[in-house]
């Protein structure tokens, strides 16, 4: 009856802690040498208890047990040597650094959005998706919840207006998750740039020299460029871009973004005005040159239009594309 039991009872415990050994192999986080110690303890005692049951059901028969006892060296023997090798396979590849713990406390939103993040780098690796905005596109176009989700997070790293454009389109997407995190993402980069122009008005308060209007004002523009705020925002954000470029001084630069910012409010003359004070600075920018011959072009100036695509025309640094576009209105105000 002992040695039923013994065969009955030892052995299941005996796989059962060749299971945990197992099992905490791949889940343990602790130090290399405390987990090697543990499995390694888990293989020995799973192979003792074999062996003892070994002995306990056979020790009744002459020959039997010492067949019974070679059986149990031998695994006595295998066993830890496998639980070594387990060890050192770990040592030498560690499992990831994330643990089951680690998910503690995360809500079910949190974890689709890890998955998703996870299923969209496993398809960027693939060659399938990318950081780009263009590929991004095409993952939130995708049938799989997951996947959009993952690419909404991706484009909240990307500051920029076609990266936000994408995220105001998500908000009419048909999962909540993907409108949640794109309202989330949008919030994100509109508290981002208030705290910078807080901060960054405070320190013109502090210290109104050119340099500080000039770091407020790109703060402004720049914020107004990506687009998060509705139009009327946008206009006010413009207005004060223009104020503090008027005060960072007489850079071709800051007037450039000044005469853009005019542009964008509707204000053409402003805009005129702010184009040729760049070009008193330096009459051969091209840039300032070509924002002139815009306005002037949409004003109907045809006149003034010629005598600028002429100096346009004579520019050897002049882009490709914007030299056709000052053909194109030199060919129509002949």
């Amino acid at each position: 009856m002992t040695s039923v039991l013994a065969v009955v009872l030892l052995i299941p415990l005996a796989a059962g802690l060749e299971v945990w050994a197992t099992v905490a192999s791949f889940s343990l986080e602790q130090a290399a040498s405390s987990r090697g110690l543990a499995i390694f303890g888990l293989h020995l005692g799973a192979t003792v208890t074999i062996a003892e049951a070994l002995r306990m059901r056979y020790r009744k028969m002459p020959h039997g047990r010492r067949s019974a006892w070679w059986i149990a060296l031998c695994l006595s023997l295998a066993l830890p040597i496998f639980g070594v090798f387990v060890v050192a396979l770990l040592v030498i590849k560690p499992p990831p650094a994330r643990s089951l713990a680690d998910d503690v406390g995360l809500s079910p939103m949190e974890h689709r959005k890890i998955h998703a993040e996870g299923a969209l780098a496993a398809e960027a690796e693939r060659g399938t998706a990318g950081v780009e905005v263009e590929a991004i596109a095409d993952v939130l176009k995708d049938r799989n919840p997951a996947k959009r989700l993952g690419a909404v997070d991706v484009l909240r790293q990307q500051e920029s207006r076609q990266a936000v454009d994408m995220l105001q389109a998500s908000l009419e997407n048909t999962v909540f998750e993907v409108r949640y995190h794109a309202v989330e993402a949008l919030a994100a980069l509109s508290k981002k740039y208030s705290n910078r122009i807080a901060e960054a008005t405070a320190l013109v308060e502090r210290e109104p020299t050119p340099e500080n209007h000039a770091s407020l004002a790109n703060l402004y523009f720049e914020y107004a460029e990506l687009g998060v705020e509705e139009q009327t925002i946008q206009q006010q954000l413009y207005g004060q871009a223009a104020q503090h470029f008027g005060q960072a001084g007489a850079d071709p630069t800051y007037q450039l973004r000044r005469a853009a910012c005019f542009d964008k409010m509707s204000r053409p003359e402003e805009a005129l005005f702010a184009y040729q004070a760049a070009l008193k600075r330096d009459a051969n920018n091209h840039a300032a040159l070509f924002g002139l011959a815009q306005i002037q072009y949409r004003q109907g100036l045809f006149d003034a239009l010629r005598q600028t695509c002429r100096r346009l025309l004579a520019c050897a640094d002049l882009p490709t594309e914007h030299r056709q576009a000052v053909q194109m209105w030199a060919e129509r105000t002949q």
